[in-house]
């Protein structure tokens, strides 16, 4: 029975632990999202997040539009050291509205109201074909050109 109970403790301990909010920067500076709590990446609390190629992540972001918005697309890039920018496959330029719900996990879709609650949610690949490297990766969910939500953080993709 004991031992029981510590093997829940330890899958409710890393359960916790894999849903807590990460560190990520706002977009273009070094100054951390003003809502701690705003972005979760898998298995990562403080970057550089470590991403192995052949497995799949999510990121989870909690956002309120400041107006009204039709729809959105991702758009989703890495940076690497030398400064060579790439897009991330079949992740950008691709419609974020299939992502979003509201905070309760329903599907919402677009168009989404000003000044309510919404989660964003993808889960992606990371390609083998990815080199190993430090990436700071660039987060956004776009109008029209226009961020409406937006984040960077420094991953680490490894074999």
């Amino acid at each position: 029975m004991i031992k029981e109970i510590f093997l829940l403790s330890i899958v409710l301990a890393l359960a916790i632990e894999s849903a807590s909010a990460t560190t990520v920067l706002k977009c273009g500076t070094t100054d951390p999202l003003p809502d701690s709590n705003a972005v979760q990446i898998k298995n990562c609390n403080e970057p550089p997040c470590t991403l192995k190629r052949g497995t799949k992540i999510w990121i989870k972001q909690t956002f309120k539009p400041t107006r009204n918005i039709a729809s959105l697309t991702t758009k989703a890039s890495g940076t690497l050291n030398g400064g060579v920018t790439k897009e991330f496959e079949n992740v950008d330029g691709s419609n974020a509205c299939d992502f979003i719900s509201d905070p309760s996990g329903t599907p919402v879709g677009c168009p989404l109201t000003k000044d309510t609650e919404y989660v964003y949610k993808r889960e992606f690949p990371i390609a083998r074909k990815y080199p190993v490297s430090n990436v700071k990766v660039h987060w956004a969910l776009v109008e029209n050109g226009e961020d409406i939500t937006c984040f960077e953080v420094p991953v680490h993709i490894r074999q």
